[in-house]
């Protein structure tokens, strides 16, 4: 994973995903999610998703809904997808 140029986080975000049971990123960017059953318009409840972007816009739908905010949102977090949302487990 070459995140060491690109964040000061890349430490904590690689210790998180060392306990991941798979690891499967994002062929767009820096998204981590612990399934590879992962699409546009699907993720698996209580799956896992470690990125530093939230609620943006793509492919004119809004994606990685965070069950606390509707804004667009650019900190890197460790979150749950359930109910349709993602919440917030850790700020990394």
């Amino acid at each position: 994973i070459k995140l060491r140029k690109f964040t000061d986080k890349a430490d904590s975000i690689i210790n998180e995903l060392s306990n991941f049971s798979s690891i499967n990123q994002s062929p767009y960017s820096y998204s981590f999610y612990d399934s590879k059953d992962i699409s546009w318009n699907h993720k698996p409840e209580g799956s896992l998703r470690i990125s530093d972007h939230w609620n943006f816009h793509s492919q004119g739908k809004k994606h990685c809904q965070l069950d606390n905010t509707e804004e667009y949102t650019q900190k890197w977090l460790l979150c749950e997808y359930r109910n349709g949302k993602y919440h917030i487990i850790k700020e990394l």
